[in-house]
């Protein structure tokens, strides 16, 4: 195995880490990640067609191979001379060297600040003169024109490659990056093309020659007839249509007129720019792809990035992404969080994170964890949810995740406080009151899952405060607000009396379905299993848990207790009417105004309405509880 490592000389305060996901502290050691790919056995009809001058392999992908490339899970065969790519990056623990071998990937995310085009330069200066190496920078123009004349193979990939036609390190700096390599817009997708071209006439001549020698000899395989192979395998709508000296598209039903490849989309073009360069890369490189997921759809970055890999096996690549979800579809890669890149007049370095796996949380929602800065608050719901427009707010010192339903965020919330990788941050839940006990709270509690005061997040808009401050911010006059709140108790109280009996069942079932869930069985034998969860089911009353229910929920009524029916009744239908009290279309009006309200920072009186009526949670207090 060969080995070609490379850096720029760094600090030498180091520590050890066993593999890229247990950190050991030991003196004078040096962090080090091993990224490999799991062997795969050979792809069929994926055989070298020739082998140029300059140390090329032209590979053919069958429409077979294409259509069930899954990366993740296939194995490549391990060459005996593979070669082993090591680079180092400084870190405030010291320098954390990463290895990868070919066929390996190895994703870093982060958001913007965090240093991730500067540390693809920092790679690229570190070894990119000791290994055949490629960065395809975040920063590139997508004019592709059609009408070139192509040199030589050799002149075209060293003007792609370096930005000159001598194949050397030292010129990339000034020639291709313009001395501004981190910054620098790319406008070399006329050298892309330039190279593909050159390629394709080579192979010709080539193979014009072999048939006068032996006129058996195997079509070949150009870099550009596979670039529309794996091309067309992304876009099967359309088809790329490859001449001597001209790139056109029509679409693959033959339902349309040919045009200029020139003309395609920005997200057309971007493909074939992606798999051009890749595909022109020196054998045994490693490639290094900033911002992949620019200019693609999502539904396609998945399946291209796997049909880019699955080309270029002798290759190991290295993503720069701010994209969760691109990161999470690199499902064999190692991935690394930068939290932070900070730079000196003698030293630049960044705070690196292993993302671990197999935690038992969602990849995409470990990714974004451990790329957090701040605590993390695991939420009900989504995204788009009135939980994450309303937490975000009210808890702005917290990254909030929605994850889901309550048990969601309990498993999440357990799961998190067992991985020692994720301790770097405290962490805690809040849930619907959803009829909880109060012993059932406070258990929660223990465990730092806090719960509403109210059955469920829309009855917070509910609460007087919280009702009256919306009232404000949709401009009623101060009398009208009173009415409107008279108006909204009468309704809460009205509608509770009439669903009593279904909430009622509700709540029961929810109680019955937390206490079967909790049931603990012992017996070692049939009769005994039998015999004891009759005896557990046994114990739980339906009966009473239905009427305890109905009771307290009628009690509440009776006595005029705004507040206690909020929090024992749940039911969507009043956040419909409130809505249509404060002269808004509907509840999901009211909601995309709740949205818009918060965002708006200058005017906090709803915001601090809210809060009055949430668990009161800060990361102060949370960090005891990890520790422990």
């Amino acid at each position: 195995m060969q080995e070609v490592s490379g850096s720029i000389p760094l600090s030498s305060t180091k520590l050890s880490l066993s593999n890229a996901n247990h950190l050991k502290s030991s003196s004078g050691a040096q962090l080090s990640c091993v990224c490999h790919k799991r062997q795969r056995p050979t792809m069929p009809n994926c055989k070298p067609q020739r082998a140029n001058n300059h140390g090329e392999d032209a590979r053919q992908i069958s429409l077979n191979d294409r259509m069930r490339i899954e990366v993740s899970n296939r194995e490549f065969p391990k060459r005996a001379d593979f070669q082993m790519f090591t680079f180092k990056v400084p870190t405030p623990a010291g320098d954390l060297e990463f290895k990868a071998t070919p066929g390996a990937s190895i994703v870093f995310l982060g958001g913007n600040g965090t240093g991730k085009t500067r540390l693809g330069w920092y790679i690229e200066n570190s070894i990119g003169h000791a290994t055949n190496f490629h960065r395809i920078g975040a920063h590139r123009s997508l004019v592709m024109n059609t009408q070139v004349t192509a040199p030589s193979y050799e002149l075209a990939v060293n003007r792609l490659l370096y930005g000159a036609d001598v194949a050397n390190h030292k010129h990339r700096h000034g020639n291709r990056w313009r001395g501004k390599p981190e910054t620098m817009l790319l406008n070399d997708f006329d050298q892309v093309v330039m190279g593909l071209y050159a390629d394709q006439n080579e192979v010709a001549v080539q193979f014009l020659q072999d048939v006068e020698i032996n006129a058996a000899t195997n079509r070949p395989q150009p870099k550009l007839r596979t670039l529309k192979t794996m091309w067309e395998a992304v876009l099967p709508h359309r088809q790329l249509i490859v001449s001597a000296n001209k790139i056109k598209v029509k679409p693959a039903n033959d339902d349309g007129d040919e045009y200029d490849a020139g003309d395609m989309s920005d997200g057309e073009r971007v493909i074939f720019y992606l798999i051009g360069q890749v595909l022109l890369a020196k054998q045994d490189s490693l490639i290094i792809v900033d911002e992949p997921e620019l200019h693609l759809n999502r539904s396609i970055i998945a399946k291209l990035w796997d049909t880019i890999e699955s080309a270029r096996k002798d290759c190991a690549f290295v993503y720069l992404t701010h994209d969760l979800e691109f990161a999470v579809t690199r499902q064999a890669a190692q991935k690394f969080a930068l939290r932070t890149y900070t730079r000196t007049a003698n030293r630049v370095q960044w705070d690196i994170a292993s993302v671990p796996e197999d935690t038992g949380i969602p990849d995409e929602i470990v990714t974004k964890i451990v790329g957090s800065r701040q605590p993390i608050l695991f939420i009900e719901g989504d995204l788009g949810s009135l939980d994450s427009a309303i937490y975000r707010r009210v808890y702005p010192e917290f990254t909030t995740i929605p994850i889901g339903g309550a048990q969601d965020v309990i498993h999440a919330v357990s799961t998190f406080r067992k991985h020692e990788q994720l301790h770097r941050l405290s962490c805690a839940g809040l849930i619907d009151a959803d009829s909880r006990d109060a012993d059932e709270i406070r258990q929660l509690e223990a465990s730092k899952i806090f719960v509403l005061s109210v059955s469920e997040v829309e009855n917070l808009l509910l609460c007087s405060a919280v009702f009256k401050a919306l009232a404000k911010r949709l401009l009623f006059s101060d009398t009208d607000i009173e009415t409107k709140l008279t108006e909204l108790k009468t309704i809460v109280f009205r509608e509770a009396q009439k669903h009593a009996a279904e909430v009622s069942l509700r709540r029961s079932r929810r109680e019955i379905d937390r206490r079967m869930k909790c049931i603990g069985l012992e017996a070692k034998t049939v009769e005994q299993l039998s015999a004891e969860f009759a005896t557990k089911v046994a114990e739980i009353n339906v009966s009473a848990a239905y009427n305890n229910a109905f009771q307290s929920l009628y009690n509440a009524i009776e006595a005029n207790d705004y507040d206690t029916v909020l929090k024992l009744f749940d039911h969507k239908g009043l956040l419909s009417k409130a809505a249509k009290l404060l002269g808004q279309q509907g509840r999901e009006s009211l909601e995309e105004f709740v949205g818009r309200a918060l965002c708006d920072k200058d005017n906090a009186a709803l915001c601090e309405a809210l809060t009055a009526f949430v668990p009161r949670v800060t990361a102060l207090e949370l960090a005891p509880a990890l520790a422990a």
